[in-house]
């Protein structure tokens, strides 16, 4: 994971450089990924990715207010580098349930756009989103994962793909684009009961 601030379409300055660390996670825990810490002195960010959902736990460590504005996030790839808006499945915003609520068949009108999250001083909260992603990938997965459906095979990797989701954001009154790029260093496939 990278994160970078920009503004007028240039890397901003007076940011500092973040540190970026990887979360251990208990052997038997569903996800495939590992969580990714990032933290610098405006806020930390914990993302979690399983092959199709995005979960975020973000709080804002500065003395001023942070407006994320999900709802004008913009998602490319390495395999479509055209921006395109992100809209979701299913999504939930600091605890708000988004769009249809149960069981959401995966066509194009249950998807919709994310709401902004206000984060005051200190505070922490949660997003997570289903994000189309055939518009990102041709299989539909994150990275561009392919296997083989009840094997641990690899069609493909996904190894050197990476998302980039370009986040506005509102500091104090100061508008700024976080650029978060996720890039895929490793990938397993397995095999999960319920």
């Amino acid at each position: 994971m990278d994160i970078s601030y920009h503004s007028s379409g240039e890397i901003a300055s007076g940011f500092d450089t973040g540190k970026v660390s990887e979360m251990q996670k208990h052997p038997k825990s569903l996800e495939a990924f590992a969580d990714l810490k990032y933290q610098d002195s405006l806020l930390s960010w914990v993302i979690s990715v399983d092959n199709i959902i995005i979960d975020n736990l973000v709080q804002n460590l500065s003395d001023k207010l942070l407006i994320l504005h999900w709802d004008q996030a913009l998602l490319s790839s390495s395999h479509q580098p055209d921006d395109t808006l992100l809209r979701s499945y299913g999504s939930s915003v600091a605890g708000e349930v988004l769009g249809p609520k149960g069981y959401v068949p995966k066509n194009e009108d249950r998807l919709h756009k994310l709401i902004p999250l206000h984060l005051s001083p200190g505070q922490k909260a949660n997003v997570d989103f289903n994000p189309k992603l055939t518009e990102l990938f041709n299989s539909g997965r994150l990275f561009g994962v392919r296997y083989e459906p009840g094997k641990t095979t690899l069609i493909e990797s996904g190894i050197g793909n990476w998302l980039l989701i370009k986040l506005p954001v509102d500091w104090g009154g100061q508008p700024l684009t976080m650029h978060i790029k996720l890039t895929a260093l490793d990938a397993k496939a397995r095999i999960s009961y319920f």
